[in-house]
């Protein structure tokens, strides 16, 4: 998203200390007229527009209008804040007002009606512009009046002769003012007015004076044409005046003021609103016509050297005097700009690469195979050594002494004894590009292809290999006896207590090529590389050596940021700088780059994401405390959104979809800032997000949503239950049509035999006796059916846990607790085979096609067999079974159908009365027989009732306490038998009536 000031432009723009860059509509804007800028509590940028509300993250626009929010008009003209509270709002011109929070757009109903009320004191005013929106932030303008609001209930209403302050409707004071409408130069900070005034002071009102107060840091009067910014917060005021933007600040009673940005032209670039981010000290500018611009303070001073040839490459920075760098070139930096100061005689003895100082202040230089000695100025060569072999590295030991590092091998210089007296000390077996020394007796050395230890006692040397063939670009030893070693390829590493680790590379490797380590006294690590800058926290680094698992952060500085290049040269010592007043500088291949690394802050991707929205199959769903995914979903998608207005590498969010009980395996979000999760298999989830805040340990912001991905239908219990039914239901089917097929072939046989002849006796005797062994067979196969229906209950009772605590138990069980264990299998027993009684009778009836066999049915006799099979289950609950039934009494109606409805009734009626009565009456009329049953136990719940009374027709669900197959048997039963079935129900009174339709006997 990110765009450029056009050519046209950029003489306007004061670069030295700004990056900017322009987005229009061709970078994401909807349109290029902006008419508010402000920032909410995450770190979001918000743009009034005509075309709605933009958001802006620093990468990207988001846009919010009437046809994705609820509003009627997609015109925004202002921002709103409500300082008490610390709300933003927007306001368009339906006067609609919405709330801006946690990067989302609200409604409110809070806001408006409050300003309202305020404005309601000019009600017999006329409007000049519509007081929402004001054109003047925070205003509203009318024939008379000009309205400033500080916070929802509190505002100063303007006028040609006085000022006034309100809180509420209520009047706090009137002060007699003369004031030029509309009062451009009016503004509030936090609960004050103030006007700034063309003589380059303030004015402050309150109820007895006028108090006029001076601006620090601004001199002299201001144009007739200055113009004035106000933060939507009231934290500051931007002053524009004469092609300057300065920043106005109150601290008690003292205002400040500081230029931020010189020679840009506000009036041609039709500039209309301006926004400066106390957090990044980014500055937005919002044009009328040309989009909106943005000006990125860079912490970096890019120093550039006049040269006939125009090349700006450094390499090696030496400071020789306090503040002061000297370069192989004979240049001189001070405080981070290139002077015209030369030293001519530094190209004459330097290759550029290599310089040091040692303890007496002598500065030394090598080129090719010369070693030189210069004065503490540079000036003036001192000493000069011809070695046997190019020279490649210079180093001051800690004893002062100076190494020098050749083709061939390492030699040591005791200053003392005079510059002659170079000594061999090892041959090595590459090149050396770099030293560094840990102890006394321990010397690190880096080659082109690898890096090597000397251990020295006394004149004996021995040489051992750290990291064989690695290109060696710099070493850094800590005095705790850390060693960090760079690398040209294979990035970074420490050693520590005699081990080596391996630094992680950033996301696009750029560290895998590291020219040196510079530590600041903030315990902040700076490598410069090809590609960039890094900032990293030593202690994440050292953390990291003793956790794997703790990533660090590493901070990423650019062109963007305001670097003249990315490309940073190495192989040189040293390759940058840390001046004694902090100050580091670097060497690149434009230039010289310095800073102080203390005024690098605001810049770290701190700020909270927020989820934006979450789809399944492309459409949307709402968060929940559990989402639950249906299976066979395609994708799920989930969007993210933060603010991020340093590099985009620096913003590192992973996401991880942890299965319960398991490691979480980190994924890096995507650029788009959009998780995309393709079919998941079955089972509860949680969806981990977190976002890397910056340095420190474990500094991490996390989100997380339990997901649920329901099992397949085959695999749940209810589904196990269905199918031991139909195998149940198969079997029988099969068991009765074999029956069917042997009583078939016995009549076959039968008539055969009649019509057998005298003389077929012998045979006829034989079939009788194979009619006689088929019979057995059929008695043997019904038994065959009853076994198989106990073996269909045997294994359904065998789920029950009560087997399972005896098995656990049985030799800890007394008598009392196998008695109890013993009853409750009995009662369970007992239920299972009536419900399997039920439920067999019921499919035999569902086979039969609903067809009913109409008898003619005695109630006395049928009601008798059933009471006679519970009369033990009453008596052990103490309760007295009754029928009032005539014997004469009879219905028409399906006997067996009819005597599963009783059975279930009067069942349910015996195990809810405990202590009662349950009393069978029945009553002839003239279109049928009602038969009631009565019983005194606990009740029904009303939605049971209602669920009962309910027509055939009506939803067949039952409610969720019917947990058992009784009831729902009945209701499809007597709708089948055309028998009414209604209840009424309270506790200890419950009747059910059952019509049974018929002509009377």
């Amino acid at each position: 998203m990110h765009g450029s000031i056009p050519s046209a432009y950029a003489a306007d723009v004061d670069t030295s200390r700004y990056q900017h860059i322009r987005y229009t509509d061709e970078n994401g804007l909807p349109q290029n007229s902006i008419k508010a800028i402000a920032a909410d509590e995450v770190g979001n940028l918000w743009l009034c527009t005509e075309d709605g509300l933009v958001r802006f993250n620093g990468e990207r626009f988001e846009q919010f209008s009437r046809h994705n929010i609820q509003v009627n008009s997609s015109r925004f003209g202002d921002f709103l804040y409500d300082g008490p509270v610390k709300k933003l709002y927007a306001v368009n011109s339906f006067q609609e007002i919405v709330r801006l929070e946690g990067g989302k757009v609200l409604n409110d109903s809070v806001f408006y009606p409050a300003r309202l009320r305020a404005l309601s004191l000019h009600r017999n005013e006329t409007a000049q512009h519509d007081p929402l929106p004001a054109w003047h932030r925070g205003a509203g303008l009318y024939t008379d009046t000009v309205v400033f609001f500080t916070s929802v209930a509190a505002h100063y209403d303007l006028t040609r002769n006085y000022i006034a302050k309100y809180k509420g409707t209520q009047l706090v004071w009137k002060q007699q003012v003369n004031v030029a409408l509309p009062a451009d130069h009016f503004f509030t900070l936090g609960d004050d007015l103030f006007q700034l005034r063309e003589e380059g002071y303030i004015e402050g009102f309150t109820q007895d004076s006028i108090r006029k107060f001076s601006i620090s840091g601004l001199t002299g009067a201001l144009k007739s044409n200055f113009r004035i910014f106000r933060s939507t917060d009231g934290r500051n005021l931007i002053l524009y005046n004469d092609r300057q933007f300065f920043e106005i600040t109150k601290s008690g009673n003292t205002f400040s003021c500081r230029l931020v940005l010189n020679d840009f032209d506000a009036d041609q670039h039709v500039i209309n609103c301006a926004f400066l981010s106390p957090v990044t000290q980014q500055l937005f500018l919002g044009s009328a016509t040309e989009g909106l611009y943005r000006f990125i303070t860079s912490p970096f001073i890019n120093s550039r050297a006049e040269t006939a040839h125009g090349f700006n490459i450094f390499y090696s920075l030496l400071e020789f005097q306090p503040g002061r760098l000297l370069t192989g070139q004979g240049m001189i930096i001070d405080r981070g700009q290139i002077s015209k100061d030369r030293r001519p005689l530094m190209p004459l003895v330097s290759d550029k690469y290599t310089m040091l100082k040692d303890a007496d202040g002598f500065i030394w230089t090598k080129k090719e195979r010369w070693v030189f000695r210069l004065n503490h100025d540079a000036t003036q060569v001192l000493d000069s050594l011809l070695m046997s072999s190019a020279v490649n590295a210079l180093y001051r030991g800690l004893d002062n002494s100076i190494w020098i590092g050749t083709q061939l091998g390492l030699y040591r210089i005791n200053v003392k004894n005079g510059l002659h007296t170079a000594a061999l000390i090892i041959e090595l077996p590459s090149h050396v590009t770099c030293l560094a020394e840990a102890t006394d007796s321990t010397m690190w050395i880096g080659t082109l292809h690898g890096l090597y230890t000397l251990k020295r006692n006394g004149s004996s040397a021995l040489l051992s290999t750290a990291l064989p063939t690695q290109y060696i670009r710099s070493i850094y030893t800590e005095k705790s006896g850390r060693t960090w070693v760079t690398t040209y390829g294979d990035g970074f590493s420490l050693f520590d207590n005699g081990q080596a680790w391996r630094m992680p590379l950033d996301t696009k490797g750029y560290l895998r090529s590291s020219h040196c380590i510079i530590e600041d006294p903030g315990g902040n690590f700076w490598i410069p590389t090809n590609k960039g800058l890094f900032q990293i926290s030593k202690n994440d680094l050292v953390n990291y050596s003793r956790d794997r698992l703790l990533h660090p952060y590493y901070q990423y500085y650019s062109t963007e940021q305001g670097l003249n290049t990315n490309e940073f040269n190495g192989g040189c010592q040293p390759c940058g700088s840390m001046l004694s007043g902090g100050r580091i500088t670097l060497p690149s291949i434009d230039g010289v780059v310095s800073f102080m690394p203390d005024s690098i802050a605001g810049t770290y991707p701190s700020y909270p994401f927020t989820v934006d929205e979450i789809l399944i199959d492309n459409r949307p769903v709402s968060l929940a405390s559990v989402l639950n995914v249906p299976r066979g979903m395609s994708q799920l998608t989930v969007r993210i959104s933060t603010a991020n207005w340093s590099h985009a590498s620096n913003l590192r969010i992973f996401f991880a979809l942890v299965k319960k009980g398991e490691q979480p395996v980190w994924y890096p979000v995507p650029d788009n800032r959009t998780i995309n999760l393709t079919t998941l298999p079955t089972g509860d989830f949680t969806l981990r997000i977190r976002k890397q805040n910056g340095f420190g340990k474990s500094n991490f912001l996390e989100w997380s949503m339990p997901l649920h991905v329901p099992a397949p239908w085959f695999l749940q219990p209810v589904a196990f239950v269905l199918l031991v039914i139909i195998a149940a239901v198969l079997t029988w089917g099969i068991i009765r049509l074999r029956l069917r097929i042997v009583r078939r072939k016995n009549i076959l046989l039968q008539e055969q035999i009649k019509e057998n002849t005298a003389e077929l006796q012998a045979a006829l005797e034989e079939l009788t006796l194979s009619e006689q062994t088929l019979r057995q067979q059929t008695k043997l196969q019904q038994q065959l059916l009853a076994a198989f229906s106990h073996d269909i209950k045997a294994p359904m009772k065998h789920l029950m846990f009560t087997f399972e605590r005896i098995s656990q138990n049985i030799q800890n069980l007394d008598p009392e607790s196998y008695g109890k264990f013993t009853e409750s299998i009995y009662h369970h027993t007992r239920r299972l085979y009536h419900l399997m009684n039920n439920i067999l009778q019921y499919i035999r009836s569902q086979m039969n096609g609903g067809q009913r066999q109409i008898v003619t049915v005695k109630l006395a006799r049928l009601l008798e067999e059933k009471l006679t099979i519970f009369q033990d289950l009453a008596n052990e609950r103490e309760t007295t079974l009754r029928s009032n039934v005539s014997a004469a009494l009879d219905v028409q109606t399906d006997e067996l159908l009819f005597s599963i409805i009783l059975h279930n009734l009067v069942d349910n009626a015996v195990k809810v009365t405990v202590g009662g009565v349950v009393t069978i009456t029945a009553q002839r009329s003239a279109t049928g027989c009602e038969l009631i049953i009565h019983d005194t136990g606990i009740g029904m719940s009303e939605e049971l009732i209602t669920w009962v009374n309910e027509h055939a027709d009506a939803d067949p669900r039952p409610p969720e306490q019917v947990t058992g197959l009784g009831l729902m048997i009945v209701k499809d039963l007597a709708a089948l038998l055309h028998i009414s079935v209604k209840v009424e129900s309270r506790p200890g009174n419950t009747l059910f009536r059952l019509f049974i339709p018929g002509s009377p006997a």
